[in-house]
């Protein structure tokens, strides 16, 4: 299947293929330094990506130091991603840092110095070949990243950025990597590029980071908070009916702690009578126990973890209750219902439809390990805390009757337009009657869980000139930004950008810049 490019990439890579097109055009330096301005914003991005990836990688550590057993490869790899993203990085930031002191650094208004001209750009990337090198380290980083994914997934990475030796541009010639990308570039241009693979590389770690903590979030987000020191413990969980219940296969899991050598571990499971049980299957590698308990009674899972020399290192004990119910089987899909399956969306009221055929909606409860739950016209409405998993039960009468584990995420990415259009071509007389940008999304639950709160306005003449440049502190046109939008000529160019975007999650995020012409 192909790689579905997420729309942040889709117009970062539209903004890369229309600014190599201007290039090849002489073009004014106010068009040049339009597209800095795009690059500052990339760059903007690639710092809040990386605070976000940092966190990410806290929690990896967090569930390594937990059970370096079952999470080892997981920390092992999102460590490994972010030396290979630092690696690379840096280099095209030292590339970025010579570019800019050759040529003089910014001027006094922020802008660097011989935008529009390539011989330095040129000098740095095609005579003293550092376009080769930083393919080189484009190609190596891509194979490495490709490395810590499983080959199922491969497929997330393959498509973010070409590494190909030759490439085959517009007119059908074939390139160098080298030619197609720097050959005669502007230092605005070089710039620009540069941010688009500093981007390149953050998205690829975030593919890799997102897939290991999604990971873990979907075993074990329960044991994945501060303040764990190493210990060992014991998670069971339930296969079928969520209850423990006489014929009900259970799942018991050992939780390992972080020991640096470990010999063996001893895992045994005890009747109501104190008598070893026999009759269990055991993963030894994942250290899981399958078991379905023929009797009720109170049952006891004890583990101990031995060292090299198998002196007893640490050790745990932990009972349980199996019950004798005579009960219809239920399907817990059945019973506890949302319309996003098993995810639930931070910063919404989650409404969870519950039915139990033995119960009516007077007599249920529920109650969650994360957030709050409320009853509210023959329905539940959830409200979650944190990013995660949540386990929600069914309670009637103190007893828990059901259970249902479900995924936590924030509210997926909103895109903007104007005018609701896809393509980013309007017409004047449209323009003029505009009176916000707006935020679309696929489902219309979320149409009201964002607010656009300040954008900046860049307007482009006929000829590319720079002619108006404003922040406009609201979700709709305000003062000089409303009349340049009102008095939109044929041939202009309008950018947005800087786009802060508030969400009923609590989270800021900057949009992708937009870039509108006018026909």
């Amino acid at each position: 299947m192909q790689n579905k490019v997420s729309l942040r990439q889709r117009l970062i890579n539209m903004m890369y293929l229309v600014l190599l097109a201007l290039l090849a055009l002489n073009i004014q330096v106010d068009f040049i330094d339009a597209f800095f301005d795009i690059s500052k914003s990339i760059e903007r991005t690639v710092e809040r990506d990386n605070f976000k990836h940092n966190q990410s990688v806290n929690s990896i550590k967090k569930a390594f130091e937990l059970d370096s057993n079952s999470y080892y490869n997981s920390y092992k790899n999102s460590v490994r991603a972010e030396q290979i993203a630092s690696q690379s990085t840096r280099f095209i930031d030292s590339l970025r840092d010579v570019l800019l002191l050759k040529t003089g650094g910014f001027n006094e208004h922020g802008f660097p110095n011989n935008s529009i001209s390539s011989r330095v750009s040129d000098n740095i990337f095609m005579q003293r070949k550092g376009a080769r090198e930083l393919k080189t380290i484009l190609q190596e980083s891509k194979e490495e990243f490709i490395k810590l994914m499983p080959k199922t997934e491969v497929h997330q990475l393959q498509n973010i950025y070409e590494s190909s030796d030759f490439i085959i541009n517009s007119r059908g010639v074939k390139l160098t990597w080298e030619e197609y990308h720097f050959n005669n570039l502007a230092l605005g241009g070089s710039l620009a590029l540069l941010s688009r693979f500093k981007n390149d590389i953050t998205a690829m770690k975030s593919v890799i980071l997102n897939y290991y903590l999604n990971d873990i979030y979907g075993e074990l987000t329960d044991f994945i908070v501060n303040g764990i020191e190493d210990s060992i413990s014991v998670e069971i969980g339930v296969v079928n009916a969520e209850s423990f219940e006489v014929g009900e296969e259970i799942k018991i899991k050992i939780q390992l702690p972080k020991f640096e050598k470990i010999n063996k571990t001893n895992i045994v499971l005890l009747d109501k009578n104190h008598q070893l049980i026999k009759d269990t299957k055991i993963d030894k590698t994942q250290n899981l126990i399958y078991f379905t308990p023929k009797e009720k009674g109170e049952y006891t899972i004890k583990a101990e973890v031995m060292d090299s020399l198998n002196n007893l290192v640490d050790s745990i004990t932990k009972r349980f209750n199996v019950i004798d119910v005579e009960t219809k089987y239920l399907v817990i899909d059945e019973v506890i219902k949302t319309k996003y399956n098993n995810i639930l969306y931070l910063g919404l009221k989650n409404e969870i439809e519950v039915s139990h055929p033995d119960y009516t909606y007077k007599k249920l409860f529920l109650s969650t390990s994360n957030g709050f739950i409320n009853k509210k016209n023959g329905a539940f409405i959830y409200t979650a805390e944190n990013i995660g998993k949540t386990d929600i039960k069914i309670i009637v009468n103190n007893r828990t009757i059901a259970q249902k584990s479900f995924n936590i995420k924030t509210l997926p990415e909103p895109s903007i337009t104007m005018n609701f259009a896809s393509n980013n071509i309007i017409s004047s007389k449209l323009l003029r009657i505009q009176n916000s940008l707006n935020i679309e999304i696929d489902d219309e639950d979320f149409e009201n869980a964002y607010q656009i709160k300040s954008f900046d306005v860049i307007k482009l003449n006929q000829n590319g000139d720079q002619i108006f440049n404003e922040k406009n502190n609201s979700e709709y046109f305000v003062g000089e930004v409303k009349n340049k939008i009102r008095d939109a000529n044929i041939g202009e160019t309008y950018i947005f950008t800087n786009i802060l975007v508030k969400s009923s999650d609590g989270l800021s995020r900057i949009s992708p810049t937009l870039l509108i012409k006018v026909n």
